[in-house]
């Protein structure tokens, strides 16, 4: 259901690629992600009108370098589970369109690289409950290979730190 309303988000607001679950991996090497190469910043997002009048402004930054690509960074989880973490206080339409509001300001490669990661991190969060999070070696090494189905090794560790605090975030 998500990823159907998802898509049919993407699609209203024009953006120009859309997230195919069949080929993470491949995607995300091809693009050429950005972690720690290039952390000169060469555009920010910056949230609509009607968040900053609502002061619904989560942590975090959605970035692009100066070669264009997606800054991949804990900045990056910050904004993704912000945004995310409000759909209590708006819909779940009104977040994504705030998301992609804030993606479709990027330039390419640097939108679709974010709209490829929005994907996989929303799979990602709806299968974390799936996973036991304790604080546990079991429960760690749970975390981190789920993290591995929807992340490569180098989107890991921006996001998440380093694998033996994998779940330091939930």
């Amino acid at each position: 259901m998500i990823r159907i309303l998802l898509i049919s988000t993407v699609l209203f607001f024009g953006a120009l690629a859309v997230w195919q679950p069949a080929s993470i991996q491949l995607l995300a090497n091809a693009v050429g992600l950005s972690t720690t190469d290039n952390m000169e910043v060469g555009v920010t997002a910056k949230p609509s009108a009607l968040a900053i009048k609502r002061l619904d402004i989560p942590a975090g930054q959605l970035r692009v370098n100066t070669n264009n690509h997606l800054i991949i960074d804990q900045q990056l989880q910050l904004w993704l589970d912000g945004w995310l973490a409000i759909e209590g206080q708006w819909s779940f339409h009104q977040v994504m369109a705030e998301m992609l509001g804030q993606i479709n300001q990027l330039p390419m490669p640097g939108r679709s690289d974010a709209l490829n990661i929005l994907g996989r991190w929303i799979d990602y969060r709806a299968d974390i409950p799936a996973v036991s999070l304790s604080s546990s070696a079991v429960g760690q090494q749970q975390a981190y290979q789920l993290q591995q189905v929807y992340f490569n090794n180098r989107e890991i560790k921006a996001l998440f730190g380093n694998s033996d605090s994998a779940n330091q975030s939930y």
